[in-house]
């Protein structure tokens, strides 16, 4: 009775129970009504400012747009290059869109799954 004022333990809601306050946010639930991991405190999310989600998303869609507009451009050019210099001119500006493409497409990826995290940690369809 006397620990409940202390406060180097956590207070689960439902039952009342007492667990050590390096259990809180542990990723493990130590109370039966997941109090302990399911509250404001312990959110975690993969892009956590609103700059860097708007960020992420624009920079994203930008790269996989301008970048596969630019690997197409530039595979319709390869086959009019007279030669050699410029095939490989052209090849090495196809192999940078394409990596650029890529980075865009991780950037959307991890933006989208900044999304279905959130909406898990945040209850919908997820375990709190």
């Amino acid at each position: 009775s006397d620990e409940k004022l202390c406060t180097n333990h956590f207070n689960c809601s439902s039952p009342p129970q007492l667990i050590p306050l390096n259990s809180r946010c542990d990723g493990s639930f130590d109370c039966p009504d997941l109090s302990d991991e399911c509250n404001s405190v312990c959110t975690k999310q993969i892009l956590d400012k609103v700059t860097l989600k708007v960020s992420s998303w624009m920079i994203g869609i930008i790269a996989v747009v301008a970048n596969l507009i630019v690997v197409f451009n530039t595979t319709r050019a390869l086959k009019y290059c007279k030669s050699p210099v410029a095939l490989a001119n052209k090849s090495l500006v196809l192999l940078i869109g394409l990596g650029d493409f890529f980075i865009g497409l991780y950037l959307l990826l991890v933006s989208v799954a900044d999304v279905v995290f959130n909406q898990l940690e945040n209850g919908n369809n997820g375990y709190c």
